[in-house]
């Protein structure tokens, strides 16, 4: 479904076949490092279950996933 709606939105209009394993992996690792971060702000706020606030603070606090992310 990824590689259609990358078509549909005149993203490419020639996909290789690993080119949507290769981006889903991206987006996994994504969630893992933001996850990662935000579980680690709710230990150090003594909270058991992550919020997004602590989402927030996570990215906030990482160079890198501001940047990307817009921050």
């Amino acid at each position: 479904h990824i590689g259609r709606y990358l078509c549909q939105g005149k993203y490419t209009t020639r996909m290789g076949a690993g080119a949507l394993v290769y981006l889903a992996a991206v987006l996994e690792y994504l969630c893992f490092k933001i996850l990662e971060l935000a579980g680690n702000a709710a230990c150090d706020n003594k909270k058991s279950r992550t919020v997004s606030r602590h989402i927030t603070l996570a990215v906030k606090s990482d160079k890198e996933l501001n940047k990307l992310l817009g921050g």
